[in-house]
């Protein structure tokens, strides 16, 4: 893997820079991001950092309709898009290199003067409606916001991202534009500039498209209320021919001292076709096609989970199965050859990744955005290198303990009581 390099600067009105050059690549993506999500919102207006993101491509004052926008990325074969989080959003933009200035010039142009057209925000309020209505009627999908309602409850976490149909149309255009004033501005963003670039020309390049931004005032989150002391489970009936089911365990934050032991933890329970849970489940048993393990973190909170779907009447056995190799490192160390390969299949994951521009984009800078700095790739190794079994069987006993545990069950299940009989570890 090349050495990882990165420059944190400033532009002139203090909006933080990560530049990450990359001249093996013909191409650059630019993303900004801003530490805002669907968290941050009032219950009432619940979508509205999910709404805003789909408005900024509706038109500007240069670019009058959505039309105008998308045809200049497109004219040169680049991607434009957004996504919107629990804790941030953001906007990128992927070009060959010798567009990088028209890039910046139409992204930068989106988010600061974008100008909400009232019949643009009406029939956006369908659009939304329907990609509400796509997520519920993806098992797998409706599956996973099921589980982080087992979770959070009502909490910012525990929250559609993209609201209901009712806060959807609650949200007006005032409320919008208040909205963005409040959040994107400098104090609450940061540019993320990866691949080949002219590292001499692009400051000044930046400077010319951001310096507009406005200082503004840093975001704040609620704490979330993390406490727990039994077993939760949801069912939600579907009329399908799967179980799809999200087993988890309360666990802790993201970038805390235990992290990388939680990202091996997964990866000897479920990342890989030669990971426990994949042999014994799918392999062996026969029980499910798609079964993983990972984490879930945010600034305050984080979860442990492994999903599958199955079976409707193997879904309990498929679930007696998950606990069962839970408990085992629980009871038993990882021995030498396994934590060999565990570890050294991370660090192959993570050598494919950061040849990703766009994932290097997103990954660098949500790490500058919401912790003030940066684990290089190098830094990481060594951490994952530092790990030990008993680390990983530490961290097992830790987590996996029956009070901790929540699922999320959406299937064609009208009760859910054979299922708390199996909440125990």
């Amino acid at each position: 893997m090349a050495k990882f390099k990165y420059q944190m600067t400033k532009l002139k009105n203090g909006l933080r820079v990560l530049l990450v050059p990359n001249k093996h690549v013909d191409s650059v993506e630019t993303v900004v991001l801003f530490r805002v999500g669907s968290r941050c919102e009032d219950p009432k207006y619940a979508g509205i950092s999910h709404f805003l993101e789909h408005m900024f491509f509706k038109g500007t004052k240069k670019r009058p309709t959505k039309g105008d926008i998308t045809l200049e990325i497109d004219n040169v074969g680049g991607i434009l898009n957004a996504f919107t989080s629990f804790e941030y959003t953001g906007y990128h933009v992927k070009v060959a290199k010798q567009h990088i200035d028209m890039a910046n010039d139409v992204l930068s142009d989106m988010i600061l003067y974008s100008k909400f057209v009232q019949a643009e925000l009406d029939r956006e309020r369908g659009v939304i409606k329907e990609e509400i209505k796509m997520y519920e009627d993806d098992p797998g999908s409706y599956v996973a916001q099921t589980y982080t309602s087992v979770l959070y409850g009502e909490q910012g976490l525990g929250r559609d991202i993209a609201g209901t149909f009712e806060t959807v149309d609650n949200i007006n255009r005032a409320q919008m534009v208040k909205y963005k004033e409040d959040y994107y501005s400098v104090a609450n963003g940061l540019l993320a500039v990866v691949g080949n670039y002219d590292e001499k020309k692009i400051l000044p390049l930046l400077n010319k498209y951001w310096g507009s931004l406005p200082a503004g005032k840093p975001s704040k989150f609620v704490k979330t209320d993390d406490n727990q002391s039994k077993p939760a489970v949801k069912v939600v009936y579907r009329d399908i021919q799967q179980a799809n089911i999200i087993l988890g365990w309360r666990s802790f934050p993201a970038f805390h001292p235990h992290h990388f032991v939680a990202e091996l933890l997964s990866v000897v329970l479920g990342k890989g076709m030669s990971s426990r849970l994949f042999m014994k489940v799918r392999e062996e048993l026969g029980l499910c096609y798609v079964i993983g393990a990972g984490s879930d973190t945010y600034t305050d909170v984080g979860n442990f989970l492994v999903r599958t779907g199955t079976d409707p009447g193997k879904a309990g056995e498929a679930l007696k199965m998950i606990v069962e190799e839970c408990k085992q490192l629980k009871t038993k160390q990882v021995g030498l050859k396994e934590m060999k390969k565990i570890k050294e299949y991370w660090k192959g994951k993570m050598v494919l990744a950061m040849e990703n521009i766009e994932f290097l984009a997103n990954n660098v800078g949500m790490q500058e955005l919401m912790f003030e700095k940066v684990i290089s790739p190098e830094q990481m190794m060594v951490k994952i290198d530092e790990v030990t079994a008993g680390d990983i069987h530490a961290l097992a006993n830790e987590i996996f303990v029956t009070e901790k545990m929540n699922l999320a069950v959406v299937g064609p299940f009208k009760e859910d009581e054979g299922f708390k009989k199996l909440m125990k570890i």
